[in-house]
């Protein structure tokens, strides 16, 4: 199962280089190499499709927000 390794590595990297592009093309062909018998790996790679745009968000970003939350 080649799938597995393609899901940590996605969410391992990811956010430290996240270039959307290069995960939806991982995504996308770990979906078409999944054999049928996988519907939880199916849904967790169709899920990362879908959220890994939405977290992407520099830790710089983060961390500015969290001082002006603290800071008043």
């Amino acid at each position: 199962m080649r799938s597995l390794p393609l899901l940590i590595f996605l969410v391992a990297v990811y956010p430290v280089a996240p270039v959307i592009g290069f995960a939806w093309i991982l995504i996308s062909m770990g979906l078409a190499q999944l054999p049928a018998g996988h519907p939880k790996l199916r849904t967790t790679l169709v899920a990362l499709f879908v959220l890994l745009p939405i977290v992407t968000v520099s830790p710089g970003r983060v961390i500015t927000a969290l001082a002006k939350i603290l800071g008043g």
